[in-house]
């Protein structure tokens, strides 16, 4: 494998001369187009920081405000630090590399996190963008292995907290952007991928390329900020959970596109929804692995994310991980119906939020439960439908997909739609699972999807109970086929 090339371009644009006086002329032209609009530009930073220290609890030093873009990490972001995940296209055709370099140091500037760094400062952490801070672009020649042997190295968010990798093959290849899971959600880091692409597809077809003037000079509001916002006087939340990461085992289920609209309308039918569904097949596969036949007390932990129930009008993008964990108990029996079990965990988790009732989780604590500890506790995610990408000329984004380095000490799943195909990410921690395990456990998941899916317009349509929301999708009942993605 050759050694990365890393083209490190700073705060003042690319290293094309000519591209960055153009891109410093349009600089002049949107962000400075006034004293006064410089005023009130510097009014608003103002009082949005101070809003920040008032509503996050995190104060700055004064010794610290010679920088505008910093702020110390709150509890439910320290916990996610040194937590690398990364979000890889998969292309064929021809990729202008300088082009990418190019387009991703403009990101920078339409999300200033990503040239951030996270140092510490006596016993906090701080989340800054110092003077001149720019981003690194790898380049390796190879395929996926090559990829997965650099993800491997040393992740150090003292060093940034996000690189780019760009791995190039025979007019195929691979576009990694690599990020500490302290800064970003599943959401915001997607809206920040899909953004990449737009300003690559502006750069090489010669269309104009702009930048947000209002983003480029602030930071993420810190979840802790969401959290009372949508809280109030239950806000009560710390770390949720510090147990140190293992070592991931991956295996991906893909639904075809016809059995993804037969699972969508699976769901619909039963009166339930799609992540539902999903926590009811993932904790059936579990205790199936189970040698005994009594009913066994199992947990499943799910993620709901407050940005959109907040009061703030945040967009996707205005904070970063405003995600809370809830814990739902439930008693499988051998060979259950994962329907059945799935509406029992959506049932608790809507109540949840309907009374605000979500305190603090400890995920390390054992279950109370008469099968192994390994199997009686899993996390689900849904990541939900990830928007089409521009497609650049001369170059085809034929697949998308996430790869997770580190994972929790018990099982991690994670369902999305792309391209109109129903995509289950199955993470296990590599201390506790072979990879023959791994392999096994997918294929049981994945025989379990397709056989909800093939039961589909074969029962009466039941009414669904309840609405909440995991990682952007509605647990309402979907209404309509996944939307396609090229």
């Amino acid at each position: 494998m050759s050694a990365p090339r890393d083209g490190r371009t700073d705060s003042g644009g690319p290293t094309d001369r000519c591209f960055g006086q153009r891109y410093h002329s349009f600089i002049e032209r949107n962000c400075s187009r006034s004293k006064s609009a410089r005023g009130r530009q510097r009014r608003s930073r103002g009082l949005l920081a101070i809003a920040l220290q008032h509503v996050s609890g995190v104060p700055i030093d004064r010794r610290r405000r010679t920088l505008e873009l910093e702020r110390y990490l709150d509890g439910t972001e320290r916990q996610m630090v040194n937590k690398p995940i990364v979000q890889i296209a998969e292309y064929r055709g021809d990729l202008d590399a300088g082009a990418l370099a190019r387009a991703f140091d403009l990101l920078s500037f339409d999300f200033p996190v990503i040239r951030a760094r996270v140092t510490p400062d006596d016993d906090r952490l701080l989340l800054q963008v110092p003077p001149g801070a720019g981003v690194t672009t790898g380049f390796l020649a190879g395929g996926l292995d090559e990829l997965r042997a650099e993800l491997r190295q040393s992740w150090k968010p003292g060093d940034g907290v996000a690189r780019l990798l760009v791995v190039t093959g025979d007019r195929h290849g691979y576009v990694a952007l690599r990020m500490d899971h302290s800064v970003i959600t599943g959401p915001s880091w997607t809206a920040i991928f899909a953004r990449l692409w737009t300003l690559y597809t502006h750069l090489v077809t010669g269309r104009d390329v702009t930048v947000s003037a209002i983003r480029s000079g602030t930071l993420p509001m810190p979840p802790s900020a969401v959290f009372r916002s949508v809280l109030g006087d239950r806000y009560t939340r710390t770390e949720q959970y510090t147990e140190a990461a293992v070592s991931a085992r991956q295996f991906v289920v893909r639904l075809e596109e016809q059995s993804t609209r037969d699972f969508l309308a699976a769901a619909r039918e039963l009166g339930t929804t799609v992540h539902a569904l999903t926590c009811g097949v993932v904790l059936r596969a579990l205790r199936d692995r189970a040698d005994t036949d009594q009913p066994a007390r199992m947990t499943c932990f799910t993620v709901a994310n407050l940005q959109k129930r907040s009061p703030l009008g945040l967009g996707v993008t205005d904070t970063t991980t405003p995600l809370v964990w809830h814990r739902a108990d439930v008693t499988v029996d051998h060979a259950a119906d994962p329907a059945v079990i799935g509406r029992a965990v959506k049932w608790q988790l809507d109540r949840a939020l309907q009374t605000r009732d979500l305190p603090d989780v400890d995920a390390s604590a054992l279950v109370d439960s008469t099968i192994d500890q390994r199997l009686a506790k899993v996390m689900v995610t849904n990541i939900g439908i990830v928007e089409r990408f521009e497609q650049p000329p001369a170059l085809e984004i034929v697949d998308w997909f996430r790869l997770y380095e580190v994972t929790s000490p018990f099982p991690w799943y994670a369902g999305y739609t792309y391209d109109g195909r129903y995509h289950l990410i199955c993470v296990y921690p590599a201390t506790t699972y072979t990879q023959v395990e791994v392999e096994s456990l997918g294929a049981e998941v994945g025989s379990l999807l397709g056989r909800l899916a093939s039961t589909s317009g074969r029962r009466p349509v039941r009414p669904a109970v309840g609405s909440a929301e995991f990682m952007g999708e509605s647990a309402s009942a979907p209404s309509e086929s996944p939307r396609s993605a090229p």
